[in-house]
């Protein structure tokens, strides 16, 4: 993910072929807050967000990894990265109301441990992995086991737009849904299962 000063952002593959644009209405956020690697985009949970309109790349199914760094965690629900995420159609990886990670879509679903250090007071940076494939699903979280499941089957496609801090899907005309209060950095979808040393 890069940022600009221009108010736009866009989150880019290997090749930079992934353009996504990044709206904030209210003007309230910010694209040039301080991440761990470079500038990091702030999210201030009003209906600010980056959308990249969808692309078969990001139908992960079976085989894949999403990571990304995150700061703040907000007093309730949001969404990090997502694409879809209902009626059993689509992906994310998103924070229950409960301090914890939750990774899947539909049925297959994974949730993280409960975090006594993960609310709205906390200003560190973590370093958010999850995967599915070779039959396991996995979240890491700064790159230590979180959770672990035994899983056989994939991820279900979806129509819907890929979304940085929000959820977009189809029956919600791909408007975005459940916005993220915080900073995210560097996110990155892979079609590999990356290993914990990798990670």
């Amino acid at each position: 993910m890069k940022e600009s000063p221009t108010n736009l952002a866009w989150f880019s593959d290997s090749a930079s072929t992934n353009p996504g644009k990044f709206f904030d209405p209210s003007g309230t956020a910010s694209a040039t807050t301080n991440g761990p690697i470079g500038g990091a985009v702030y999210f201030s949970g009003d209906n600010d967000y980056i959308k990249i309109t969808n692309k078969a790349a990001f139908e992960l199914g079976k085989t894949n990894t999403i990571s990304f760094w995150l700061m703040k965690w907000p007093a309730s629900s949001g969404y990090w990265v997502s694409k879809g995420d209902r009626n059993n159609e689509g992906w994310a990886v998103k924070r229950s109301g409960s301090y914890q990670a939750i990774w899947g879509g539909g049925s297959v679903s994974l949730n993280g441990a409960e975090r006594s250090d993960w609310g709205w007071w906390n200003t560190n940076w973590y370093y958010v992995a999850a995967s599915i494939g070779g039959g396991t699903m996995n979240i890491y979280v700064n790159g230590v086991l979180d959770a672990s499941k035994a899983e056989s089957g994939g991820l279900a496609g979806t129509s819907a737009s890929f979304a940085i801090a929000a959820q977009c899907a189809p029956d919600n005309g791909d408007n975005p849904l459940n916005f993220f209060t915080g900073a995210i950095d560097e996110v990155r979808a892979s079609s590999d299962v990356h290993s914990s040393n990798w990670i």
